[in-house]
């Protein structure tokens, strides 16, 4: 591209701007975005902006009846906006990775709708995806985040300015949410691209990465005109006021809660996975508006606002689940509970045979005759909740039935660098990683991944050769126990507070505990001592009536063993 200075200040002139449609992650279709033409003029800048809620309609159209009034100084405050939607440097200059990003296929729904809409001399983006009713209401009340009257029929434009503000979070809340949590969608009409069970499989299998990590459900509407999600297949002007602009624009677009509708531009060529655009992709960023998200500027989130390609086995971003569930809570159950005694697993259709000829191994620890050193338990979307305990060298997998078949195994074939039994463990959900400490060494994993030991002037501040860690729900950070004392170790910022003895924070946990871990199945916090485990009532701050338990019965499947 070339760059050139014009008239007083710097303009960029930038080639066509195909101003494109919504999404998520792949990092191949990223770096190939569509060639741009060498000369774009800084009219059809201020229509991107204008387009995706960077200037208000009414200014961009007001300054474009005359280009003299669009000089670079009069465009950098919505440059610096979009820069910071985009996870750009903020500069204000309409430089090459800006124009880059400007020609990406996108979503169609304002990028500064919800929490990050800001105004810059008076550049106001307008929410036209936004439920009019509920804006309305909002605006009476002094809260309206969103900045215009809405879609109502696609007509409204909405007049004078929102005094929307920034907030600090990663993801950006369209500031509205459904009323229940049971949703109804139909497919009024289908793509001639895909056969129509591919269709719905898309679709089923796009509201499924919002159900999994949330307390939503979604069925298809017996009567679709009693749905509440509408999902239909246009092109160019398709029944509302915001007409589609053909392949490779805008690939979709839809609206928030209560209105739910989302719009494909037919003219896409859709499919189910990477030829043309990947329908499940592009669904699952547009069902996120539908229930109240808006776009995030974490680059591989879904709700991202750039279409990047399709990729195998996609998974939310830790930003999109966190959003969702601050908006509708997690998928938890919490009246979920261990049983007394695990049931009883069905039988694979392969029994295993026990060989014979394999030497036992001495330092193997009777699951049901021993207590552990931790526990950890995470979730995703692919494998759902897993639960390890370890014990020495080993660690055991534990499902509903209790520990899976083939285990214990050594924790060094899991954690490669981990060659020694650990003192404590636990994972950080808002950084995906694992954390064990050993000593005064503390090891971090992503995944299997080895990443780093934490420094040494990091750890000279962490208590040395701790008995148990967690992540608390409530705050997100670590929480250490040593002895009848606990620290709160912040990942994030590497800070650490002072010891505060246990009872200060977890009435009822004795002293001197073995191990602390939250269940993913439910979202309640566990501490063990000895084969004792104790359930922590997160309301009432103290353990749970009727505790302590016997972890190895519960949790391990030793019923039938002496406890």
């Amino acid at each position: 591209m070339e760059v050139r200075r014009c008239l007083v200040g710097i303009v960029f002139v930038i080639s066509s701007l195909s101003l494109t449609s919504c999404m998520p992650k792949p990092k191949e279709s990223f770096k190939q975005p569509r060639a741009v033409r060498s000369r774009l003029p800084i009219t059809t800048v201020a229509r991107y902006l204008g387009k995706y809620g960077y200037m208000s309609q009414s200014s961009t159209t007001r300054r474009l009846a005359s280009i003299t009034d669009l000089l670079p100084s009069q465009m950098a405050g919505p440059i610096r906006v979009f820069q910071k939607m985009a996870g750009l440097e903020e500069s204000g200059v309409l430089d090459d990775e800006t124009m880059r990003l400007m020609t990406l296929s996108r979503c169609g729904v304002e990028d500064t709708v919800g929490s990050l809409s800001m105004s810059y001399h008076g550049y106001d983006a307008r929410g036209k995806y936004e439920d009019k009713t509920r804006n309305r209401r909002r605006r009476r009340k002094g809260k309206g985040r969103g900045k215009g009257k809405g879609r109502g029929k696609g007509r409204g434009k909405g007049k004078g300015k929102g005094k929307g503000k920034s907030r600090q979070k990663r993801y950006d809340l369209a500031g509205s949410s459904w009323s229940k949590k049971n949703l109804k969608y139909a497919i009024v009409n289908y793509t001639p691209d895909m056969r129509r069970p591919e269709v719905n499989h898309a679709i089923e299998k796009a509201f499924e990465y919002w159900s999994n990590v949330s307390s939503l459900t979604f069925a298809p509407a017996n009567d679709p005109s009693k749905a509440d999600i509408k999902i239909s297949f246009g092109e160019a002007n398709h029944g509302d006021a915001y007409p589609f602009d053909g392949e490779g624009g805008t690939l979709a677009h839809a609206f928030f809660p209560e209105s739910g509708e989302a719009h494909f531009d037919d003219a896409e060529r859709f499919s189910p996975q990477g030829q043309g655009k990947n329908l499940l992709i592009v669904a699952a960023h547009e069902f996120g508006h539908n229930l109240g998200l808006g776009h995030s500027t974490v680059p591989d989130s879904l709700m991202a606002p750039f279409y990047q390609g399709y990729v195998k086995d996609f998974e939310l971003d830790r930003d999109d689940v966190a959003a969702i569930q601050k908006l509708y809570g997690k998928n938890v159950n919490r009246d979920l509970e261990r049983p007394s005694d695990p049931p009883t697993r069905p039988p694979t259709k392969r029994p295993r045979v026990t060989r014979t000829t394999a030497k036992p191994r001495t330092d193997e620890p009777d699951k049901c005759l021993t207590d552990m050193d931790d526990v950890i338990s995470y979730s995703n979307t692919r494998s759902g909740v897993t639960t390890y305990a370890f014990k020495g060298r080993y660690y055991y997998k534990i499902d509903d039935y209790g520990v899976v078949s083939g285990y214990p195994k050594k924790i060094s074939r899991r954690w490669k660098e981990m060659k020694s039994n650990i003192h404590a463990a636990a994972f950080s959900s808002r950084t995906g990683r694992t954390y064990f400490f050993y000593g005064k060494v503390v090891y971090v994993y992503k995944g299997t991944k080895f990443m780093k030991k934490l420094s040494d002037e990091l750890t000279r501040i962490l208590p040395d050769h701790p008995k148990a860690a967690l992540t608390y729900g409530a705050d997100g950070q670590i929480h250490i126990f040593k002895k009848k004392n606990v620290y709160i170790f912040d990942d994030y910022k590497r800070k650490v507070s002072r010891a505060k003895h246990i009872s200060s924070g977890w009435s009822g946990v004795p002293e001197d505990i073995d191990a602390a871990f939250t269940w993913e199945r439910n979202g309640r916090t566990y501490f063990l001592k000895g084969n004792d485990y104790f359930r922590f009532d997160d309301k009432e701050r103290r353990v749970a009536d009727g505790y302590p338990k016997n972890f190895n019965r519960h949790w391990l499947g030793c019923a039938n063993r002496r406890e």
